[in-house]
């Protein structure tokens, strides 16, 4: 059967009968002007080995300066059928080959080469260019990836293993490969899934059934597995934590029951803002697949992923054990961290409200006994004991406000209220605390335009914030001045802005400390002549922004003072 072109020298034909196709390629071989590219599966090799004629005609082609090419499949079995092909070509070796053709400059020919071990009975014989160029394509593509004869035949009679990295980008393909590899391991898998929806497409391609048979072949074998685990019982049934995995978890999985094969499967959260964006694959630290992921809106595993990149180079695999181990050190000290801070959270929060519960009652009765004594030392002496006091409940109450903050359980019960009225009532009572203490000489003054100011907030956070920065400012400008003589000035100032309140408190003290200006509204942050125990601005920073408002401060530039300011919105 013949299939012409417009051109009579162009045609393809379907040649049928063993000896019509063994003429055939002997007439081409005669006609080869420059080269010859052949590719051939083992019963390719068994056509050619069978029939010394063809042999025969490939090595005088040889001799005759025609450059010719094989790629085939060099195993124990076809050895010396490889050496031997190396006498009249350059040989490359490429696993699991189906098919056979060889192609020249003119024309090639595609043989039938099953039932395997027998000779072909039809082919199709093409002279047609387009057909011969995609051929010869095809045959180039090849080539580029396979392996140099000398280096396979070095791993079959050595013992060496060719390294090599193959890039995969048939989604198909690459779970092939990806499961082969979790199939062949003995000893360990080191596993890395960067996204929960990841993880939960595992379960879509029976990555975890897969384990679970490996496991029962290879008691030894160990399963390492990073993944950005589920915490929300109400998303997902699937929950990990690092020391222990439920029971549930394990049917999820498909694994069975937990005491078969916890002690070799150990799970490990990673975050998933971190930079990792692949599945990575480590089989027995000699292999390892890499798979891009795409797409990680995808349900699918073959819409989700790129890109798979396969490696059995030592260097390149021992790289990714690098990485996954720092992952895996990082994951155990983060939550050894969180474990540790939940500890000493636990611990602030009890010993907080252990030391509020004697404080209240020794200052009330302190203050009784004051009101009944009328010795003057004995009254100097209570006093003192109600000041201090006082202070130990304001620590306490910072610490349990430290401890609400950072575990974000900051609670804010907003009301309507005159902010006006409320720092008023502020500088009323710093100013009593003046007088009473006799040592601070600050005139505080309140500039507004306006009789009123209607906010809504958490009135008592609010009041604290005002406290805590007013209280501040005297302590640092009645410091200043009192060394100079000066009269110390504070000024409050409120001014509305669209739907926004701001509220300044100008000193004429000192000013910040260079030293801790980068770090004011950080916790402990204080200076030691100063006193204090550098909390107030934290709280007050955590109160402001909890209500969608900004701190901030800067010393005047006149170089006397400093101002902080905070702003709120209105509603």
């Amino acid at each position: 059967m013949t299939f012409s072109s417009k051109s009579e020298e162009e045609k393809t034909e379907v040649v049928y009968g063993t000896e019509e196709i063994i003429k055939r390629v002997l007439q081409a071989n005669l006609n080869l002007q420059d080269k010859l590219d052949l590719f051939e599966d083992v019963s390719g090799q068994f056509a050619i080995t069978s029939t010394d004629i063809l042999m025969d005609s490939f090595i005088k082609a040889k001799e005759r300066g025609i450059k010719i090419r094989v790629i085939t499949e060099i195993n124990t079995d076809s050895l010396n059928y490889s050496k031997k092909l190396t006498q009249f070509a350059e040989v490359r070796h490429m696993d699991g080959i189906i098919g056979a053709f060889g192609v020249d400059d003119r024309q090639y020919i595609s043989v039938d080469t099953s039932p395997i071990g027998s000779l072909p009975q039809q082919a199709i014989h093409s002279s047609i260019k387009v057909f011969v160029q995609q051929q010869q394509y095809l045959f180039d593509s090849l080539w580029k990836n396979a392996i140099p004869v000398e280096q396979k035949i070095d791993e079959i009679e050595k013992g060496m293993r060719i390294e090599k990295i193959e890039n995969i980008s048939d989604p198909y393909e690459i779970r092939a490969k990806y499961i082969k590899l979790l199939k062949i391991a003995t000893d360990e898998i080191l596993l890395i899934f960067p996204t929960l929806k990841s993880l939960h497409r595992q379960l879509q391609i029976g990555i975890f059934k897969i384990l679970k048979e490996n496991l029962n072949r290879h008691n030894k074998l160990k399963v390492k597995i990073l993944s950005p685990f589920q915490t929300d019982p109400s998303t997902s049934s699937l929950q990990f934590s690092n020391e222990t995995v439920s029971e549930n978890t394990f049917r999820e999985l498909g694994l069975g029951n937990t005491s078969k094969y916890k002690n070799n499967i150990l799970f490990r959260n990673i975050e998933e803002s971190l930079s990792i964006k692949s599945t990575i694959l480590i089989v027995d630290r000699n292999e390892s697949i890499v798979i891009e992921v795409k797409d990680d809106l995808r349900e699918s595993f073959f819409d989700s992923i790129g890109f798979g990149t396969y490696s059995n180079s030592k260097s390149t695999v021992l790289s990714y054990v690098s990485i996954f181990e720092s992952f895996w050190l990082q994951s155990e000290i983060i939550e050894k961290l969180k474990r540790s801070e939940e500890l000493q959270k636990q611990f602030i929060s009890i010993a907080s409200h252990e030391l509020r519960n004697p404080i209240q009652p020794i200052i009330g009765l302190t203050e009784i006994l004051k009101k009944k004594t009328t010795d003057k030392e004995q009254q100097k002496l209570q006093d003192m004991v109600i000041k201090n006091a006082k202070k130990l409940k304001q620590l306490t109450e910072d610490v349990l406000d430290i401890t609400r903050i950072e575990s974000q359980s900051l609670e804010l019960h907003k009301e309507q209220f005159d902010l006006h009225e409320l720092i008023q009532n502020v500088v009323s009572i710093l100013n009593q605390i003046q007088k009473e203490e006799n040592k601070y000489d600050t005139r505080i003054e309140v500039k507004s335009n306006e009789e009123r100011l209607n906010i809504y907030a958490d009135r008592n956070r609010i009041y604290q914030v005002v406290y805590n920065l007013l209280d501040n400012a005297i302590k640092f400008t009645n410091k200043e001045r009192k060394d100079d003589g000066c009269i110390g000035q504070i000024i409050i100032a409120l001014e509305k802005k669209d739907n926004d309140i701001i509220i300044s408190f100008k000193d004429n003290g000192k000013g910040i400390d260079p030293q801790i200006f980068p770090r004011l509204f950080e916790k402990f942050v204080t200076r030691s002549t100063s006193g204090g125990t550098g909390l107030g601005l934290f709280i007050s920073k955590s109160i402001v922004e909890a209500h969608c408002g900004t701190i901030w401060a800067e010393n005047n530039k006149d170089g006397k003072g400093s101002t902080f300011w905070f702003m709120l919105p209105l509603k």
